[in-house]
């Protein structure tokens, strides 16, 4: 979502617009923003309206109902977004109605039945398109065979075949698929949000001593020159004598000196978060007063090698602790200790 990017406090809306562009993609089969790098996706999400759907959907199969509740979820601000998964559920059930019904084909893939005149041992529950289980009578199992498809063992031999399933009731099935269709929308919904929040962003780190990076600090202002004048000295006799000039000019402290690491961090992998997140790099926000103390410190990025999961928190904190211990030379602006702000990249390894 468009704050997720900004590093503003989110709530269940950003999980609506991950929900959306899922959503979209599904109904399409054409994500709402497509660009050719990461950058560009990000700012497609942040500025671009998504894909008109006289694109994506030339033959108007989603009805305008439908298509509003989608962009009800892919608003750029919060508060213009739907405004709960409640609401959503409420637009969507409106549209339900005007959807053309399910035939046999469609539930078949989403249910397919194994194949008739083949009899099958089912490891775990299985079910018809009604919901109700097939019955099976169980003989002698001869040598069995290569496995045609997950779940189930084919044996030799020529055993009755299933019985075929009963009349199936319109509204049973189409609530059935229906639901079928929005667990699987909510699980690549889920998955795309975790992908995006550990996924490494594109920002320059540097590894001191293997554990953490230095502060990125801006290109120092240009270094004036400046000649020195002769010294006069009174000599003995009251007389001036002047020394030359030097053949060099002197090189005078720039303007300004950003703020910069005293020494390496020292950042610590959570305990609990062994074996769970892998190498996770950490960027930290952090506001140094004149003293070279830490003000305040915040973590708007956190990318892993593998998914951290609920360790989340625990990383983000490490990092926050390993800033905030840490010690800084100020800035300094004409000689003069300043306020500055920094950007660390901590890497912290199990």
């Amino acid at each position: 979502a468009p704050e997720v990017i900004e590093g503003h406090e989110i709530d269940a809306r950003a999980d609506l617009y991950s929900f959306g562009v899922v959503l979209y993609e599904l109904l399409t089969g054409h994500r709402p923003f497509e660009q050719d790098t990461p950058h560009e996706l990000l700012l497609a999400h942040l500025r671009k309206p998504p894909r008109p759907f006289s694109e994506t959907d030339p033959e108007s199969r989603l009805p305008p109902p439908l298509r509003q509740a989608i962009l009800a979820c892919l608003a750029k601000s919060p508060a213009e977004r739907v405004a709960s998964a409640e609401d959503l559920a409420r637009r969507l059930d409106a549209v339900v109605p005007g959807l053309p019904p399910w035939t046999d084909a469609d539930l078949d893939v989403l249910m397919p039945r194994p194949p008739t005149g083949v009899h099958t041992s089912v490891s775990g529950p299985s079910t018809w398109k009604d919901g109700r289980s097939p019955t099976v009578t169980p003989p002698t199992p001869p040598e069995p065979l290569t496995a045609m498809r997950s779940g189930y063992t084919t044996h030799a031999g020529a055993p009755p075949p299933l019985p075929g399933p009963p009349p199936v009731q319109p509204g049973s099935r189409r609530s059935r698929a229906i639901l079928t269709l929005a667990l699987a929308v909510f699980a690549l919904a889920a998955t795309l949000g975790l992908w995006y929040l550990t996924s490494p962003r594109n920002e320059p780190t540097a590894k001191p001593g293997g554990a953490a990076t230095t502060p990125a600090a801006p290109s120092p202002a240009p270094r004036a020159t400046a000649s020195q004048p002769p010294s006069v000295d009174q000599g003995p006799t009251g007389e001036t004598t002047s020394s030359p000039l030097s053949s060099e000019l002197q090189p005078s402290e720039p303007a300004f000196v950003p703020a910069r690491l005293a020494a390496p961090l020292l950042p610590v992998y959570p305990r609990r978060a062994r074996g769970a997140g892998g190498t996770v790099r950490a960027t930290v926000d952090a506001q140094i007063d004149e003293t070279g103390q830490v003000i305040s410190a915040e973590v708007p990025f956190l990318s892993s090698t593998t998914s951290p999961g609920r360790a989340y928190v625990l990383f983000k904190e490490a990092a926050l602790r390993a800033v905030r211990e840490a010690r800084f030379e100020p800035a300094r602006r004409n000689g003069v200790p300043v306020p500055d702000k920094v950007r660390i990249v901590v890497e912290m390894r199990p």
